[in-house]
């Protein structure tokens, strides 16, 4: 399923001679729900690359508020809000990152850490990666809203605390707060 939604959004040249010359990232989350903090290292990191990938993880141990395919249009619709022509948005789920990075020809990881725990979580992850895919590089932008979590916005939601996730939200972009006053706002 996650296929079929998601192949049209790959850049069309994917063989490795015409993309040996291309920059390419990848950047990894779940996006449940998509932050402001997220959209900051999405516009960042799409700065950096020719082609940014965005993955849509789904963790079977965790409970989402939103469906992988929610979530892709959670980004999808950001995305080309904020005008990001170069990122191309797929599904990582049940794949491990560094063979998403072979099937796609990605040269660089990317992670976003708002906060000294985040730095340690990953830099014990890249020791994984850089095991399983030596050629690898991985870059670390620090979060410009260290204190916005998806965590956070489930909390608000959770107790109904729409006010602070409302069209001018601070925590969310507009089309993520549509969404969620649509569903949970009764």
């Amino acid at each position: 399923m996650a296929n079929l939604l998601l192949e049209a959004e790959v850049p069309p040249s994917q063989n490795k001679e015409n993309n040996m010359s291309r920059t390419t990232g990848l950047y990894v989350g779940s996006f449940d729900p998509l932050t402001v903090g997220h959209m900051d290292i999405i516009k960042r990191a799409a700065k950096l690359f020719d082609c940014l990938y965005v993955g849509i993880a789904t963790n079977s141990a965790k409970n989402y508020l939103f469906t992988e395919p929610e979530r892709y249009k959670m980004v999808q619709e950001a995305v080309r809000y904020q005008g990001i022509g170069n990122v191309s948005i797929i599904s990582v789920t049940d794949q491990m990152t560094t063979d998403v990075m072979t099937k796609y020809n990605i040269q660089t990881l990317v992670r976003g850490v708002r906060n000294p725990k985040d730095m340690e979580d990953e830099y014990i992850l890249n020791q994984y990666y850089t095991n399983l895919k030596y050629d690898m590089e991985e870059i670390v932008l620090f979060s410009r809203f260290p204190a916005v979590s998806s965590t956070f916005v489930k909390e608000c939601i959770k107790y109904g605390k729409f006010e602070l996730l409302g069209e001018k939200s601070l925590f969310v972009p507009a089309n993520v707060s549509s969404m969620i006053l649509d569903r949970f706002k009764r």
